[in-house]
């Protein structure tokens, strides 16, 4: 975020320019909570590799997250994301 409250957007831009990072994305726009294990099944990638790019995504305030025992599961923020995501897929 800028410090006006903006997204910057070359991270942005750097975020959605990656194929793992889109799969997750757009896995996470069925409005569920879900565990990285989950995620990186799904987006083909190591559960460590999940959990980088969701650190990341929770860093731009994409991502809500809670823990139970020793699972951590993450949701999108809001339907902004979701939106964001579906122009960056359809190319509008």
């Amino acid at each position: 975020m800028t410090e006006q409250g903006l997204p910057n957007m070359i991270d942005v831009t750097k975020l959605l320019a990656d194929q793992s990072s889109l799969t997750i994305l757009t896995f996470l726009m069925d409005g569920r909570f879900h565990t990285v294990h989950e995620i990186a099944k799904v987006a083909t990638i190591k559960d460590q590799t999940a959990s980088y790019h969701l650190k990341k995504f929770y860093n731009e305030g994409w991502l809500d997250y809670y823990k139970r025992g020793k699972f951590v599961y993450y949701q999108l923020s809001n339907l902004d994301i979701a939106h964001l995501i579906e122009r960056t897929i359809n190319g509008d």
